[in-house]
């Protein structure tokens, strides 16, 4: 098998068999710095909307505490008279919409390309007896795809199989940056951590943690999520940079296009 994918302790499962998602180190995460400059901000709070007008946002009432910038933030941007004010927010009912839709959309498009719509959960202490996991909020959506020669599978969040725009799942499936390594324990948890998403369900600990779908051959999922909340499972990553199809080429089927291809 590929050196890139046997290296270090942990054992890789074979393409049809299930892991465990303990592990026992972890990278170090640092957040950015804070935005201190207030011009800077509402500048860009102007740029994207939030202000309806094509003059100078006003830097008044910035005098105040940093503390209040949230729930001064239109009065902060739009001090201008006549100046229509819309507070910016996580999305609006349209938008939310369109999600919608393109949910919908997308299903059908995971099923017209042979793949399988499955509902999955968030839990905690998977590694434990099934009647002791922690069922969490919520749920996602992924589309399941089967190789059938060998039987193995990659799953990828329905929105990131489908979106036109690019992901971060997209773009790390795409670019196959090698595995360092540098990490003891499971290997597709590991890979994920090192291309800047996570698998892990509050940290790394005994416990585990996956997206759960009862009674399904991968019935606790490894699903690598990243910051702008697109996903394809950790262990598809992982064997893909090594050259490795789990379930099917996924460049065939995302939507979004490889950028590297000319380059690869």
């Amino acid at each position: 098998m590929n050196g890139v994918i046997s290296k270090g302790l942990y054992r890789w499962p074979s393409l049809t068999s299930r892991a465990p998602s303990y592990r026992t180190t972890g990278r170090k995460s640092h957040s950015p710095p804070l935005l201190t400059q207030p011009t800077a901000y509402c500048a860009r709070l102007a740029s994207l909307g939030a202000c309806r007008n094509s003059g100078t946002p006003s830097q008044e009432a910035f005098r105040e505490s940093h503390s209040h910038w949230s729930s001064n933030l239109c009065r902060s941007c739009c001090a201008r008279p006549h100046t229509h004010c819309q507070t910016p927010h996580a999305g609006s009912a349209r938008e939310f919409a369109d999600a919608k839709d393109d949910l919908s959309a997308a299903a059908a498009y995971c099923v017209a390309q042979d793949g399988e719509v499955e509902n999955r959960a968030p839990y905690f202490n998977t590694n434990d007896d099934p009647k002791n996991w922690f069922r969490l909020s919520g749920f996602r959506k992924f589309c399941q795809f089967t190789l059938k020669r060998d039987g193995s599978r990659i799953h990828v969040l329905l929105s990131t199989l489908y979106t036109q725009q690019p992901s971060l799942a997209a773009l790390a499936y795409y670019a196959k940056v090698p595995f360092d390594g540098n990490c003891n324990g499971n290997p597709g948890s590991c890979y994920c951590s090192q291309l800047g998403g996570t698998d892990l369900f509050g940290g790394i600990n005994l416990n585990g943690g996956g997206w759960v779908l009862k009674g399904a051959i991968d019935e606790v999922l490894e699903a690598c999520i990243f910051p702008d909340m697109s996903s394809i499972d950790s262990w598809g990553l992982a064997y893909h940079q090594a050259n490795i199809i789990r379930g099917k080429n996924l460049a065939k089927v995302l939507r979004y296009p490889n950028p590297y291809a000319a380059k690869q």
